[in-house]
């Protein structure tokens, strides 16, 4: 079996890190993934702005922190527990 240079380790674990995705298919689409999973699609206008906003950005979280407020997926593990919830 063959061992994995150091740099193909590194990228296997941000990879591994990285919960959205994106993939862009023709005619002006966008299709954002959680865990895999289909989370958004953007057509239009909102397609390019989001490709535009994503190659400006300078690291990988900058672009999970857009995907996820795309997708509204962003609170979780942060919300307050209201009066009535029981926990």
């Amino acid at each position: 079996m063959p061992m994995a240079s150091p740099k193909q380790y590194t990228a296997e674990i941000e990879c591994a890190k990285a919960r959205f995705t994106y993939s862009e298919s023709k005619g002006e689409k966008v299709m954002i993934l959680s865990n895999g999973k289909l989370a958004k699609t953007l057509t239009g206008k909102e397609a390019v702005k989001f490709l535009s906003k994503i190659d400006q950005l300078a690291s990988e979280e900058q672009a999970q922190l857009l995907m996820a407020k795309i997708t509204g997926q962003f609170k979780f593990g942060n919300e307050r527990q209201g009066k009535l919830s029981k926990s």
